[in-house]
């Protein structure tokens, strides 16, 4: 993800070293050789902070091409500081062009990832707003661009159980991408199950399904199942038997008071290594979907292989609880 992100290009109008080692730079970063980019790229921060100080629009673009750099090689932390001094010049100049606006979102994307890693939560979640203001001012509010944006607000929604901001933002990513993606693209099929997870959170699962079924039928894919793109007809069906290790429930306090019972249903995106890294009750009791989503979580599943590769796969995880 980093590594589709851009580096401010050099002037190459300015005859000096920082200019030349810049645009080594930026060729080392186009060639993926990031650890022999890092070194070149800490000289011309370096050589920008002695000829224009540290907070000259030049020393920012030389510290937004060390933070990618530094992403790129997984360096968090040093990438999230460097980033940071570079949004601040950013942020300080009024007339940034079209692509220096850009690459101030991406970098607002890239520590707003860090910052929800390191469950500074509000943090990330006011840098993704910031970026898609920026997105939706320079692309406009349904293009790709802004789903990068979106699609990491939707998440942090959900995990602070705001289903109701989750449902709608999940639902603007399906929708762009079922507008501007082929219909067999993993990337619709990936925003309608969250969508539609969301939506059922809301009792909106009937709303939900006559959007995506409008789509389905404007848009169909000659080569696609149309059943595959209903959410309860999930790709992959149940999957309880693909199952290594199935984890199983617990029963949550309050439903056992309240007799609850039944089968809950949890729609499961599987990785290509057999890791559960979507779960989402559709069906069932409700006091029993937070239960039933955390078995899931804790799961594994035997690869999806197709061609001779592993890939992802949709499906619905079935538990059944006895009062």
């Amino acid at each position: 993800m980093i590594c589709a992100f851009g580096l401010a290009n050099a002037q190459t109008s300015q005859n000096d070293e920082a200019t030349r080692l810049s645009a080594q730079v930026v060729k080392l970063f186009k060639e993926k050789k990031y650890k022999e980019a890092l070194p070149v790229a800490e000289k011309v921060v370096k050589l920008r902070e002695q000829e224009f100080g540290a907070n000259h629009f030049k020393t920012g673009e030389a510290l937004l091409n060390l933070g990618f750099i530094e992403s790129a090689n997984g360096d968090k932390g040093e990438a999230e500081k460097t980033l940071e001094r570079a949004i601040a010049i950013y942020q300080q100049k009024s007339d940034l062009d079209k692509d220096s606006q850009v690459k101030l979102a991406q970098m607002l994307d890239i520590v707003a990832f860090y910052k929800y890693g390191n469950r500074k939560v509000e943090k990330a979640k006011e840098l993704y707003q910031k970026s898609l203001e920026i997105f939706e001012k320079n692309y406009g509010q349904d293009a790709l661009e802004t789903v990068s944006s979106l699609w990491a607000l939707g998440n942090i929604y959900q995990f602070q159980k705001d289903y109701k901001n989750a449902e709608k933002t999940y639902r603007r990513v399906y929708e762009i991408r079922a507008k501007k993606l082929e219909r067999s693209d993993w990337n619709i099929q990936e925003a309608q199950s969250h969508y539609y997870c969301m939506s059922v959170r809301n009792d909106n699962g009937d709303e939900a399904l006559n959007v995506i079924k409008s789509f389905d039928t404007n848009k169909p894919d000659a080569n696609q199942d149309q059943t595959n793109l209903n959410p309860k007809l999930i790709k992959g069906g149940v999957i309880n038997g693909k199952a290594i290790n199935l984890a199983k429930p617990a029963y949550p306090l309050e439903a056992r008071s309240a007799r609850a019972g039944g089968a809950v249903n949890v729609q499961a995106t599987i990785d290509e290594q057999g890791k559960v890294i979507f779960a989402c009750a559709i069906s069932g009791n409700k006091l029993l979907f937070e239960a039933s989503e955390y078995a899931a979580y804790q799961s594994m599943f035997s690869p999806a292989i197709i061609a001779g590769k592993p890939v992802k796969v949709m499906g619905v995880i079935v538990y059944n609880f006895v009062p």
